[in-house]
């Protein structure tokens, strides 16, 4: 594909740059110091146009609608996102998925969620199908050098990591969030590790304030390419772990459990992003780079004291669960006067708008849900088309079920569940359930579900996405237990507090063999890093003496396993080894067929009863 910066498209700017810098160098001598001067600012302004412009997706954890105070938060002060609410065209009816993972997948694929194989945060059905085409393979191919800085959450092994994605900076936590399985063991927030191109990297501070680093330095390169940043917050999601000082705007008040954590978590957020927007106009990048600033869900607060008068929160399906706010600044981008654009749009849409902004054709191979806002964005005049979609929100189903915590959204209706119809115009709360007097309306939107249903194959078996072993890209691959397909379904366990306390817990990892081969494998119960025996426990996790924890999330006692033996279960065959004294891990040689198989390995007393699954599999191939 060509894109807006291709060679030959540079080395022509370059002449033409030539050629009118000459020609304002022969004004000068005709018309005076005062017009020549006048000449180059014209000049350097046209040259600035016609360089492609930077691009910004930042993208907020758990914060709602309702979470600023531009929005009417009586409590909570944001002045630096407030800035950019006022600087911007603001999407007033804009809308994501009710959970984390599926919107991350739909913004960056273009496609509603339940289209790409998303549907869950864990258990390895929040891996974005391979073969998807996401945003930043798109602005990667059309000349951008690409990051992605922050929570990624759409796969943990090769080819589901960023830098596979057309991400070529990688910079984040583990797959499922901060404290997953798949994170850094110990991870709190401060002073924590994080992945740079898959490599653990220490890095002092609260993890908001390394992300926005971290991204400054990477639009700092020098580097002719413009740039494509996702920066992806992974606050106000919990554990709502704060300094003590930023707690002290809060004091005096009868609060929720917690708010006070939760709000401090998003200032936080606010004092980067006014750090961040300095920073664009200091470097001079402020005019020329589009910002779009979004949340991946409802408010994440189950006690929130201010919800912008919508009903729900986090994962539900009435509107305060995926209405969230959306702000687009592009200062050069001739957008108009900022103002409220009250259009329903979703974030499906922004991978067209980024991509007509930036000057990109996309392929016409590519199959999208999105439509481009650029007509909404500029005002051009052409007809926006309206048209309904479908959301879901079962993050603990592993089959979905047919109409159960769904809603079809068309213009100002809501279908909720298949059953329950509500205007927003005239009821914004969603009290008044309209159904029994407008069953036109409830039977149009049904039958929008019913094809939705069909095209995106929800009433069929859903093959699993399979991690790719023994490639060079990944020479060993990583199982941990966020990623189980638990079998069979029982509770989730994503967190690191579950493995601590050795709770029983069973499941399964799909992959594939790249090859047929012999392979090695190192079955664990505590992550290689540590070098932990099995039957014992790490030291006790000491988080810093300046941290405010939510206690709910504080790492409990480490509680020690009688493991006496390990099962190792791969495509059907079954190998059990003892455990040597002091063992970190239980190692198995295998002979694997190329292409699909299951790895299932087992916790064994001395008895040889399960105690739990092993929560930890490492697997790479053996040279030969």
């Amino acid at each position: 594909m060509i894109g807006h910066d291709h060679p030959q498209h540079r080395t022509e700017a370059k002449i033409f740059s030539v050629f009118r810098i000459a020609w304002a160098a022969t004004y000068l001598v005709w018309s005076g110091l005062a017009a020549a001067h006048l000449q180059a600012a014209e000049l350097e302004a046209e040259v600035r146009h016609a360089r492609p412009p930077n691009v910004i997706v930042l993208l907020v954890d758990d914060q709602g609608y309702g979470d600023l105070s531009c929005h009417g938060n009586p409590v909570l002060k944001t002045p630096h996102l407030d800035r950019l609410h006022d600087e911007s065209v603001r999407l007033t009816d804009f809308h994501v998925n009710p959970f984390c993972a599926p919107t991350r997948a739909a913004l960056l694929t273009g496609r509603v969620s339940d289209r790409v194989g998303v549907r869950r945060t864990l258990n390895m059905r929040n891996y974005l199908r391979a073969g998807e085409c996401t945003l930043g393979e798109i602005f990667q191919t059309n000349g951008y050098r690409t990051a992605l800085v922050g929570k990624w959450h759409l796969g943990h092994n090769y080819p589901y990591r960023p830098m596979d994605r057309g991400f070529e900076e990688w910079f984040g936590i583990g797959d499922c969030g901060l404290a997953a399985t798949s994170d850094y063991w110990g991870n709190d927030r401060f002073d924590d590790h994080y992945l740079h191109n898959g490599d653990w990297e220490a890095e002092p501070g609260f993890n908001t304030d390394v992300f926005f680093d971290r991204a400054m330095e990477f639009m700092r390169q020098k580097d002719e390419r413009p740039f494509l940043l996702y920066l992806a917050t992974n606050v106000p999601h919990f554990p709502w772990n704060v300094r003590p000082e930023w707690l002290e705007a809060f004091s005096g008040n009868e609060w929720p459990t917690d708010l006070d954590k939760f709000y401090a978590s998003i200032t936080r957020v606010d004092w980067n992003v006014g750090r961040l927007l300095k920073f664009l106009e200091e470097q001079g990048l402020a005019q020329n780079t589009i910002v779009v600033f979004a949340t991946d869900n409802g408010t994440a607060h189950p006690e929130n004291i201010y919800n912008a008068g919508m009903r729900g929160t986090k994962g539900s399906v009435y509107e305060g669960g995926h209405r969230v706010p959306c702000f687009v600044r592009w200062p050069e981008g001739k957008l108009g006067p900022p103002r409220d654009i009250s259009e329903l749009a979703a974030h499906f849409d922004l991978l067209p708008t980024l991509a007509e902004l930036a000057g990109i054709k996309l392929p016409a191979t590519l199959e999208l849900d999105g439509q481009s806002l650029v007509p909404l964005l500029r005002q051009t005049g052409q007809t926006w088309r309206h048209r309904p979609w479908v959301l879901h929100s079962q993050n603990n189903e592993e089959t979905p079920v047919k109409w159960k915590n769904s809603v079809v959204l068309d213009s100002h209706w809501r279908l909720i569940n298949g059953r329950e119809l509500y205007h927003l115009e005239i009821d914004p709360a969603q009290k008044r359930n309209l159904a029994a007097s407008h069953t036109d309306v409830v039977a149009r939107l049904r039958e929008v579900y019913e094809a939705n249903w069909e095209a995106c194959g929800l009433g069929e078996f859903q093959p699993f996405e399979r991690p790719l072993l023994g490639t060079t890209n990944q020479p060993v691959l990583e199982l941990g237990a966020d990623a189980w397909i638990l079998d069979p379904p029982q509770k989730q366990l994503w967190w690191q507090g579950v493995v601590a306390r050795g709770e029983a817990v069973h499941g399964f990892w799909p992959i594939a063999a790249e090859a047929p081969g012999d392979y090695h494998v190192e079955v664990r119960r505590w992550p290689a890093l540590l070098n932990v025996p099995l039957t014992g426990v790490p030291p006790a996790h000491v988080p810093p003496k300046d941290l405010v924890e939510e206690e709910m999330w504080r790492m409990p006692a480490y509680q020690p396993l009688p493991v006496a033996a390990v099962c190792l279960e791969i495509n059907g065959r079954s190998y059990t080894n003892a455990v040597a004294a002091n063992a970190a891990m239980v190692p198995f040689e295998v002979l694997l067929e190329g292409g699909p198989a299951t790895v299932r390995a087992t916790l064994l007393d001395q008895h040889q009863k399960a105690i739990a699954g092993a929560y930890y599999v490492d697997i790479h191939r053996r040279a030969k």
